[in-house]
């Protein structure tokens, strides 16, 4: 299993969650994938995280409940969540530059080393990784900064050095 948070520097892994679930579903979906990464990993950062792995599951900012109380709802009282909303057929995502905002609130001001998504939260994570190649290149910042992105705090989020 992975490692308690201590004292010691943690090597952190941002766990995100699927369209219309939440942070304690994909904590209980999530505990064999978790036991392989840190199998796998903590033989090769012990020494620069000595403090091992920490898994945040952080819940996305839209609660789909009140968005989709029209649909026949099975689910009533489960919390059903998303990162963002597609819901015009603009192709616009609509409250992704909130979601940003909140995961870097939910990280508490320390950088993520890594991110693992189960579908939406997947998509989440490869724009996670995306937004820190703009560290390294200046043409791709101003567009994604031209696109109302917070760059300046996504930068913080997941330094490029890092992923």
């Amino acid at each position: 299993m992975p490692a308690l948070v201590s004292s010691e520097e943690t090597f952190r892994i941002l766990m995100l969650h699927g369209y219309a679930q939440s942070r304690e579903a994909f904590k209980v979906k999530g505990r064999l994938l978790m036991q392989h990464i840190s199998q796998a990993l903590l033989p090769q950062i012990t020494e620069e995280y000595a403090g091992g792995i920490e898994f945040i599951f952080p819940d996305a900012p839209i609660s789909l409940n009140e968005v989709l109380a029209d649909e026949q709802d099975h689910h009533s009282g489960v919390n059903r969540r998303a990162w963002w909303l597609n819901l015009d057929n603009t192709s616009r995502y609509i409250g992704l530059e909130d979601t940003i905002v909140t995961l870097a609130q939910s990280l508490g001001g320390r950088p993520g080393h890594a991110a693992v998504g189960f579908s939406q939260g997947s998509a989440f994570a490869a724009m996670i990784a995306s937004l820190c190649e703009a560290t390294h290149n200046p043409g791709k910042r101003r567009v994604l900064e031209a696109q109302g992105l917070p760059m300046n705090l996504s930068l913080k989020i997941f330094p490029a050095s890092v992923l």
